[in-house]
């Protein structure tokens, strides 16, 4: 037996018979005999950002997939990029990096804040970036090669195995282990950078527009709820294409990033003045696409943090919510006061676009929305953890009463009626599990808590 736990924050433990380090089908498929012989479960970690649980399963086996990276071949001609499922980000980033200047192809979108995330994890959260006018990867895939519970590979796509794929893309890795990848890439380009100070009410009012003429873009929004301006004003980016050549790079077009995540617990205020400081630097500011998306983040940040102010032990946990741009506005009023009702601890609120889904069985992108994105501080107690997740579930009761939603993937607070409210197919999704994996071999502590809560109706008349 050994000790598992997620990458970010350090609040996943979790007891496993042991992790196999996977570098071929075979592998995988000489583990999940192993684990039909000893009536064991499996699950799949890669770099194991996940923050609520999907890579681990008490007691059962984990397939390290950091060891299935290769990237197999790019066609120059479509742009189409062929991988292995346990490729991460930087695997891609230096493969691309590595091609010459008449190879005109980039990464489209990925999730911002840190590479070291597989490619087979991204699917099987359907995560997004934060491009304008696109829905989230399950767009980008073409293909996948899935290793079923039942061993067997099954090449899936918009045509071929077409329930398989949209189960898989979303699917939180519990219909299968991706073996390989066709992600879609797009030309290389070179993007001029718009940042500023502004109102959120500016965003909002000029949301269409801003679809229109830039690519890319979000807001980072004021967290200082001593201030007036709190989650009211934010840095506007925007990532507009161009031809102008790129800005040559000085250390005034680099942020800081270990600078602004401390003041981010310790002096918010101090914190945003130094971003907006940065902001007015970058702006008008060229970068290629290569350089476009990739971001600084330091491993065990959070540790560090700890040792060096003297913090409890804890992490800054993530979770997004989504309503249709109409009620963006009325739902920052309600987090502003849910903040201080409750006494969380903003670190970082971000807003962003995605637009509709239609690839992915359990959608959480079920219509165009806006997104935003938080990192809430947490020691980790069950005090401060309850409390986070009375908060989570009030937000996400207020955006299913606008017509929103939740990000699924990340912690389980929502109440029984808003999760089936919000994912209206999700006894359908079990179901289908079920049928395709009888004896539950693929598996994880998430999908566990999710059949426990499932089966506890709440009484009438209560949520």
């Amino acid at each position: 037996m050994e000790i598992v736990n997620d990458a970010h924050c350090q609040l996943s433990r979790t007891r496993v018979r042991a992790v196999i380090d996977v570098h071929s089908v075979d592998d995988i498929q000489s583990a999940i005999t192993r684990c039909q012989r000893e009536g064991w479960q499996l699950s799949m970690s890669g770099g194991r950002h996940s923050l609520g649980r999907q890579p681990f399963v008490t007691d059962g086996l984990v397939l390290n997939m950091s060891g299935l990276n290769r990237i197999l071949s790019l066609d120059e001609t479509s742009g189409m990029l062929h991988l292995q499922g346990g490729a991460r980000w930087t695997d891609v980033r230096k493969f691309l990096g590595s091609q010459p200047e008449r190879v005109p192809w980039e990464v489209h979108q990925k999730q911002t804040g840190a590479d070291e995330l597989s490619l087979g994890g991204a699917i099987a959260v359907n995560a997004h970036g934060n491009p304008l006018g696109a829905g989230p990867i399950s767009t980008d895939i073409e293909w996948l090669k899935v290793l079923t519970a039942g061993g067997e590979e099954l090449l899936c796509s918009r045509d071929v195995n077409a329930d398989l794929f949209g189960l898989v893309l979303g699917g939180m890795g519990l219909f299968g282990v991706v073996t390989e990848i066709g992600l879609r890439l797009v030309p290389t380009q070179r993007f001029v950078r718009r940042s500023e100070v502004a109102r959120t009410e500016t965003l909002i009012e000029h949301w269409d527009a801003l679809h229109v003429d830039y690519q890319y873009g979000d807001m980072q929004l004021d967290v200082n709820p001593a201030s007036d301006h709190f989650m009211k004003r934010g840095i506007l980016n925007l990532w507009q294409s161009c031809d102008a050549p790129a800005t040559p790079a000085s250390k005034q077009l680099q942020a800081d990033w270990a600078q602004l995540i401390t003041l981010a617990h310790v002096d918010k205020a101090q914190g945003f003045r130094e971003y907006a400081r940065f902001a007015e630097a970058v702006n008008g500011s060229v970068s290629t696409g290569r350089d476009f998306h990739w971001d600084t983040y330091a491993p065990g940040y959070h540790a560090q943090l700890e040792r060096h102010l003297g913090l409890p032990q804890g992490g800054d946990v993530l979770t997004e919510f989504f309503v249709p741009i109409e009620a963006l506005e009325d739902l920052l009023d309600y987090a502003r006061n849910e903040i201080r009702r409750f006494g969380v601890d903003p670190i970082l609120t971000s807003l962003r676009s995605v637009r509709q889904c239609q690839i992915s069985y359990l959608r959480w992108a079920r219509c165009d929305y806006a997104c935003m994105v938080m990192a809430l501080h947490v020691d980790d107690c069950p005090q401060q953890l309850a409390r986070l997740d009375a908060f989570c579930a009030a937000i996400a009761r207020f955006c299913g009463q606008q017509g929103g939603t939740f990000y699924l993937p990340y912690r389980q607070f929502a109440q029984h009626a808003d999760l089936l409210d919000m994912y209206p197919n999700i006894h359908e999704f079990v179901e289908e599990k079920h049928r395709r994996d009888p004896s539950g071999l693929l598996s994880s502590d998430w999908f566990g808590s999710l059949l426990s809560f499932l089966r506890e109706a709440p009484a009438l008349g209560t949520r």
